[in-house]
Order: C-alpha cells, then sequence, then structure tokens
C-alpha cells in the first residue's frame, strides 16, 4: 500500500530525549523542518509520530511552549537553546519550526 510518510531523523540531546521517551517532551524547535505531519521518528526504540510542524518566532517557544519543549522554565528552554546554538544565541524574533509529536501504538 503506497503511504506518503517517511521515517525522518531528529537528533536530540541525552537528557531531551529521556524527556521524549518518558512523555515530558512533547515537541521541539528547531532552525529547519524536520519533516511533516505524519512522519515517524524514532529516539531509541521508541517509535514517535509527526502530529503538527509550524513556524513562530522563537519568543513564543520560550514564552507558551517550553514545559511542552520538556523544561520547567522558560529560562530553562532559554539557557538550553543558547547551549546548543552558541554562535547565534537566543534570537526572539528568529522563526523556528515546532514539531508536535506523540508516541506511536
Amino acid at each position: 500500500m503506497f503511504t506518503d510518510t517517511t521515517v525522518v531523523q531528529i537528533p536530540f540531546t541525552t537528557e531531551m530525549a529521556k524527556a521524549a521517551v518518558e512523555g515530558r517532551k512533547i515537541c521541539t524547535a528547531r532552525t529547519k523542518s524536520y519533516g511533516k505531519p505524519g512522519d515517524y521518528f524514532y529516539v531509541g526504540a521508541t517509535l514517535f509520530c509527526l502530529e503538527a510542524v509550524f513556524k513562530v518566532p522563537l519568543w513564543m517557544v520560550a514564552d507558551f511552549l517550553y514545559k511542552a519543549e520538556g523544561f520547567e522554565s522558560s529560562a530553562g528552554f532559554v539557557d538550553t537553546w543558547c547551549k546548543i546554538h552558541p554562535r547565534k544565541g537566543f534570537v526572539a524574533d528568529q522563526e523556528v519550526f515546532v514539531h508536535f509529536f506523540q508516541k506511536c501504538d
């Protein structure tokens, strides 16, 4: 049967991979799109399905989606973003792709 889905690779830090597998992380913001709704990816042996992918300014992730990103605070998200992107740092108006996902059965 033909399907229009793809298995994609989305890299995670060890801490964020654990948060995703434990269900504490249900989205990830990226500087580029890693897939489209319906695509799949693995974190370790756990299969996830992309539910939605859309662009927003980075400040929206920090202000409103930090818990969905697996963080306890907005500052925690910003801190981690700056560590992952040391050259550019946190640029509030930067457009990022938010990928919402859930574990697949």
